[in-house]
């Protein structure tokens, strides 16, 4: 009975993965150690999170090439179907050698609010933000997140950005989210079609769903 139960375990998640992995919209975000953290110890803190009175995730990224106003138009794209975060590896090593910063407050708006403004509101028990900086600081909210402890691959020249404003991302034709996910746009939100470029293997590592807000601005 527990080898039965591990197996529609094993099912249920390459089921999800073949999902997200064929979904037309989604958020492609680079992850690694971050806050002083291993990656794993960073995955254990966030899935506590999961179990805490918030239910949910408050993943942090700082990406200019991802803001809040984008998660909610490719949200807006795919309707009632869900929002998938694909999450792989590569990323590199953030805040090393000093005490992060957590954030305090969020705030739920398509543009980011002045540091004055009402709409900041305290963040919720039990969920934290650490490594906050920059005004380009903010939350994908996770409804899920699924480990993916098998060697998926992607290939990511199948995917390009999606309803970028031209003058933020100089896009050239065909490029594809490989060659902008590098420092400070480690997260896009991204169409997937047939862009013919060169194929690009990345190993993902776990699969997301935004809930609620989607996306929060987040500070100190």
């Amino acid at each position: 009975m527990i080898a039965l139960r591990k197996r529609l375990r094993m099912r249920e998640t390459y089921s999800d993965v073949k999902t997200a992995l064929n979904a037309s919209h989604v958020v492609i975000s680079i992850t690694g150690p971050a806050a002083g953290q291993t990656e794993p110890e960073m995955r254990r803190r966030k899935l506590a999170e999961l179990s805490s009175e918030a239910r949910r995730i408050f993943w942090g990224i700082r990406s200019w090439t991802c803001c809040v106003g984008d998660v909610y138009n490719l949200v807006t794209a795919n309707g009632s179907r869900p929002t998938f975060v694909l999450f792989f590896d590569g990323g590199s090593p953030t805040c090393v050698g000093r005490q992060p910063t957590e954030a305090r407050f969020y705030a739920q708006m398509r543009d980011r609010p002045t540091s004055i403004s009402p709409e900041w509101r305290p963040m919720p028990r039990g969920i934290h933000v650490w490594n906050v900086r920059t005004k380009n600081d903010m939350a994908l909210v996770l409804g899920s997140y699924e480990v993916v402890d098998r060697p998926v691959k992607c290939d990511f020249s199948q995917y390009t950005f999606f309803n970028r404003v031209p003058s933020t991302v100089a896009l050239q034709h065909g490029q594809t989210v490989p060659s902008l996910t590098g420092q400070g746009r480690s997260t896009v939100c991204a169409v997937k079609g047939g862009h013919g470029a060169r194929p690009y293997l990345r190993r993902l590592v776990g699969i997301g769903k935004l809930v609620d807000e989607n996306a929060v601005w987040v500070r100190a």
